[in-house]
């Protein structure tokens, strides 16, 4: 008796449908989930970030703002009757006597905590208020006078107090020096009603942020959520903390302001909502997926039954064809009449099983004729591709053509060696992404769907290869068209990168100083031109080196002064929007957007310019500028005329002497 056969392992059809569909239903539902729940998380680090970028922005404009104030106050304090006079003459009693009447005021309804009035030798002349607890009093008075600007010290010990110190000039001298000291306690109730979060002033100076807290907001509460926390739980500047069921996040930064060091800023946010709304969130999420995956599998069970039962059918019929026997699978395989509604394309499969079996036969016969003729085409095939490929390879220009998706199809090797890819390596690539920059792939694609068979377009193109090569080609583009109607795109290229290199070269010489590198006369003119066309509003600084001989002698070399000067000025702030190198020591600066007050400071700060040591071993010298100011708006006259008004102004300037500056009036003086 022979052994009986083991059947082999038989999964259908069907059990793998369903199998295959809620494998794929559980990943899809688990990816949505996945990603909704990280879309929440992302969101959350967005706001994270932008809430500790907005609480360091608002924290620097109210301490600008209270920079202002005092600032102001300063200058209100200043011009109170018989306070200059006081402060000129160093008359401290009859400086007690006027301003004592005021300092009430000042106290209760401006918040200052302290002012004091200092001579010009730093000497006190007046002081009212609290004591000096820090001692940076003259130290910011003699900042203030030296800058001929405010001051401003961020003092915490034991008490956070701001102190600007503000210099009183009369007719160009220094009279003395204000100094205004007020409190946090407004800027920090500012920082919580605008941004809706706590703010505590910490001074971390001894390594550690529990017990050291100068001032918070908030209440008793955030003062006992501060000295809870413990070191483990802050690991950055950015930390998040539980306490009863609420959470908390801190942004912890240091003072925008000068001051003394150690002194950090803690902005803490109440977020217990926002992630009590991520975890229902999460909770939702893994119900809703796993009810839609019980309720997909069940659908697609009964829709697939009476159709996989039809598909057994099939499958025993089918192997009946390749043995030949037609007439038998005709019979296992009957075909339905059913309504149209009802037919699916089990019924097709059917209906196609029938005509293959009515077609197999007379097929049969002609196979080998079909085989021998397709044979003979593909060695045709063959010999052309070869000879096409052939002048291809040969031709010194880039030939390559791709579809509709811009996929690389066929590169010539002049297009692979210039790409800079492997050979091979081209095909499938996009054309654009290759061999065009990010700026010109949208056009190039707006190119391509404006293109008509039988045309040629061109364009240019510049793109960097994998390993740093930059190349420039010049691009002609046709339409080809395909028997299968898909389009099909013919690029050839020119690779022009040393005759543009060339150009560049020229071009640079052309328009800019050969030793600064800045603009020279008449590149200079030519964009002045185009700025004061389009309604240009500033200021000229017309600029020349006194004694320049002397000057770069002194420096060690020729040119090493222009360099030093033209660096110098570059480096301004504002910075200039056009500069240049008129002639052999005469330099134009172009500032828009400002007034007489401040091109006169940016005037006196060129008047004398430090220069660094020539690089053989010389100690340079500063050098004494000489200074023409022209302010313009609407010249009628173009660039012409604004030089010539700048040339009466330089010329000004050097008749007061080396290192000074004039002011063109219009007048001609």
């Amino acid at each position: 008796m022979a052994a009986e056969r083991t059947k082999p392992f038989f999964l259908s059809i069907r059990l793998k449908v369903l199998l295959f569909a809620g494998l794929s239903l559980a990943v899809i539902t688990a990816a949505f989930t996945w990603l909704a729940l990280d879309q929440m998380d992302e969101r959350q680090q967005t706001t994270l970030a932008e809430q500790r970028v907005r609480a360091v922005e608002l924290l620097g404009r109210l301490f600008q703002h209270q920079s202002a104030r005092l600032h102001s106050l300063g200058t209100l304090v200043s011009d109170l009757p018989g306070v200059r006079g006081a402060l000129l003459t160093a008359d401290k009693p009859s400086l007690a006597r006027v301003f004592a009447p005021f300092w009430s005021d000042l106290n209760l309804n401006h918040g200052l905590d302290r002012i004091a009035f200092l001579s010009p030798g730093g000497e006190v002349l007046g002081d009212w208020g609290m004591a000096d607890t820090g001692g940076h009093t003259r130290k910011l008075a003699g900042e203030a006078s030296g800058r001929e600007a405010p001051s401003h010290w961020l003092e915490c010990e034991p008490r956070c107090l701001y102190i600007t110190a503000v210099p009183l000039v009369e007719r160009g001298h220094y009279a003395g020096t204000v100094i205004l000291t007020a409190g946090l306690q407004d800027l920090i109730l500012d920082f919580r009603r605008l941004s809706g979060a706590e703010l505590a002033v910490l001074d971390a100076r001894g390594g550690s942020l529990v017990g050291h807290i100068i001032s918070v907001s908030g209440g008793f509460a955030y003062q006992e959520l501060l000295r809870s926390l413990q070191p483990g739980e802050i690991r950055d500047d950015v930390f998040q903390v539980e306490r009863s069921d609420r959470h908390f996040r801190f942004h912890r930064f240091d003072a925008p302001t000068t001051g003394v060091g150690g002194v950090k800023f803690l902005a803490i946010h109440d977020i217990t909502a926002e992630c009590r709304e991520m975890a229902v969130a999460m909770r939702s999420s893994l119900l809703l997926g796993g009810l839609i995956l019980v309720l997909s599998l069940a659908l697609l069970y009964m829709l697939l039954r009476p159709t996989m039962n039809r598909l057994s059918q099939a499958m025993d019929a089918l192997p009946l064809l390749g043995e030949a026997r037609y007439a038998e699978a005709r019979a296992a395989l009957p075909v339905s009449g059913g309504p149209g509604l009802h037919r699916d394309e089990v019924d097709k499969l059917e209906a196609l099983t029938h005509a293959l079996a009515d077609t197999l036969e007379a097929l049969h016969s002609q196979s080998r004729e079909h085989a021998a003729s397709l044979q003979a085409q593909a060695t045709q095939l063959e010999q052309e591709r070869d000879f096409v490929a052939g002048i291809l390879d040969t031709a010194p220009v880039l030939i390559l053509t791709y579809g509709r998706d811009e996929r690389i199809r066929l590169a010539n090797v002049n297009a692979v060696r210039t790409s800079g890819y492997q050979p091979g390596g081209l095909t499938g690539c996009f054309f654009s992404s290759v061999f065009m920059s990010s700026q010109q792939r949208d056009h190039h694609a707006a190119l391509l769907g404006r293109m008509r068979v039988g045309e040629i377009l061109h364009s240019e193109s510049g793109f960097q290869r994998p390993d740093g090569v930059e190349r420039d080609v010049v691009w002609f583009h046709s339409c080809l068209d395909s028997p299968s109607g898909e389009r099909t795109y013919l690029s050839v290229g020119l690779d022009v990168t040393d005759y543009r290199q060339v150009e560049r070269s020229l071009m640079l010489r052309a328009e800019h100083d050969s030793v600064t590198g800045l603009y020279n006369r008449r590149a200079f003119k030519r964009e002045l031109d185009a700025m004061l066309a389009n309604g240009l509003k500033g200021a000229l600084l017309l600029c020349e080196i006194d004694e320049f001989l002397a000057a770069s002698a002194s420096a060690g070399h020729d040119d090493h002064a222009r360099v030093e000067f033209a660096r110098h000025a570059e480096k301004l702030s504002p910075g200039p929007a056009l500069t240049a190198r008129l002639g052999g020591d005469e330099f134009a600066l172009i500032f828009p957007g400002i007034g007489s007050a401040e091109a006169v400071a940016l005037a006196r700060g060129l008047n004398r310019v430090a220069v660094h040591a020539t690089t053989d071993g010389g100690v340079g010298n500063p050098l004494s500028v000489s200074v023409g100011i022209v302010l313009f708006h609407d010249l009628a006259g173009g660039a012409d005329s604004l030089l010539a008004d700048g040339e009466i102004a330089l010329a000004q300037a050097r008749a007061k002497g080396h290192g000074a500056w004039h002011l063109y009036s219009g007048d001609g003086s």
